[in-house]
């Protein structure tokens, strides 16, 4: 029976990253846009950019030759890249220990080759079991090794801070005393996978390095002052109601069907069929919590065009069910997609309109708030 990989619970993550972008805007007093173009951040995070630069300066591996293995210049080049200014992602004690192991006979010259072969050979997890069995369970040194290698692909690793940042995600996951290339793989995985989310949350671009910084700083600055959400309630939960919420986060599940028997179809136009309908909220799904989340009352089964606009702040409803349109949205497009200015609810309750207030101020695009649903 094949194991199941660990994975992200998409609830925690969706916790973590309100709570993370609360905690930077908080920090440097701008609203967050990006993770390059945000001051704290930035002061934060952004040595690790100038430890990869330097640190491969300093390898300059793409000078080395097979004949210099066992000369002492492979050994100088990666001491000296272990050793650059602000480098706090290898403990001077393990920094310490390899260098006490290039000075030991027996070692010297197969730590040469195996190093060679990383940089030269693209030998990836020859080199890393190689170096497991050679320096032993140092996964921050070998990590950062490969990290200097290839940004793109490899990242540094402090395992106690990662395991408890990959929990408060929900990641059934460790990397303490596990050092492994599978392991060391399962690891990126996770990562790319918070990086995938958070692209799909934040809207912009984030690089591994980007994610790899988001779930180091849950597990440090926010955990240091006490500003990691509260999940106690979510935890508390059965499986059945943990599922019924996954499901209604992307308009699936319980929710959706008591939406569809509740409507009968689309909530605007005249259009019942069921597998083409969305259910939307109408107050977006991470600004609620868990109850709104799964109030019936808090969402419309829209068709496809009607819940991309009203997802986009492109149109709202009035508390009496008028559509409301937005300025940004061209006459020529509300045309061709069918909007009109007639359109309005089919039906609308007062439950509804503590929600219908929400998404007018804070998603719609109104003339002076143009860009709010970004």
């Amino acid at each position: 029976m094949s194991k199941v990989a660990p994975t992200i619970d998409k609830i925690l993550f969706e916790r973590h990253v309100q709570a993370f972008v609360d905690f930077v805007e908080h920090k440097s007093g701008v609203k967050f846009g990006s993770f390059t173009f945000n001051p704290y951040f930035y002061q934060q995070e952004g040595y690790k950019h100038f430890v990869h630069h330097e640190g491969r300066a300093q390898l300059d591996f793409a000078t080395w030759s097979e004949s210099q293995i066992g000369s002492g210049v492979i050994t100088h080049s990666v001491i000296s890249a272990l050793k650059v200014r602000e480098n706090n992602l290898v403990s001077w004690r393990v920094i310490a220990d390899i260098s006490e192991a290039f000075k030991k006979p027996d070692l010297f010259q197969p730590l040469e080759r195996i190093l060679f072969d990383l940089y030269r050979c693209r030998a990836d997890q020859q080199a890393f079991e190689a170096l497991t069995n050679v320096v032993g369970q140092k996964y921050s040194l070998i990590a950062y090794l490969f990290f200097l290698k290839d940004r793109s692909k490899y990242l540094p690793i402090a395992t106690r801070y990662f395991d408890q940042a990959l929990g408060y995600l929900g990641a059934d996951f460790q990397t303490s005393h596990r050092c492994s290339w599978d392991n060391y793989q399962t690891f990126l995985q996770l990562v790319a996978e918070v990086r995938t989310l958070l692209h799909e949350y934040l809207r912009c671009e984030v690089t591994l390095l980007d994610a790899h910084s988001f779930i180091w700083m849950l597990s440090k600055q926010m955990q240091d002052e006490g500003r990691l959400p509260s999940i106690s309630g979510y935890q508390a939960m059965s499986p059945t109601e943990k599922d019924a919420l996954s499901k209604a986060r992307i308009g699936q599940g319980p929710w959706r069907d008591k939406l569809l028997r509740l409507w009968h179809g689309c909530a605007v136009m005249d259009f019942s069929e069921e597998a083409l309908l969305t259910a939307s909220h109408i107050k977006p799904w991470a600004k609620c919590n868990d109850q709104e989340r799964l109030d019936v009352a808090n969402g419309f089964p829209l068709s496809p065009a009607l819940n991309a606009c009203f997802d986009k702040g492109l149109i709202s409803f009035t508390d009496e069910g008028r559509i409301l349109i937005s300025p940004s949205l061209l006459v020529s497009d509300v045309s061709i997609i069918g909007i009109h200015s007639e359109l309005r609810l089919r039906r609308i309750d007062d439950h509804h309109k503590k929600y219908l207030a929400y998404h007018r101020k804070e998603v719609f695009r109104q003339a002076n708030n143009f860009g709010a649903a970004d």
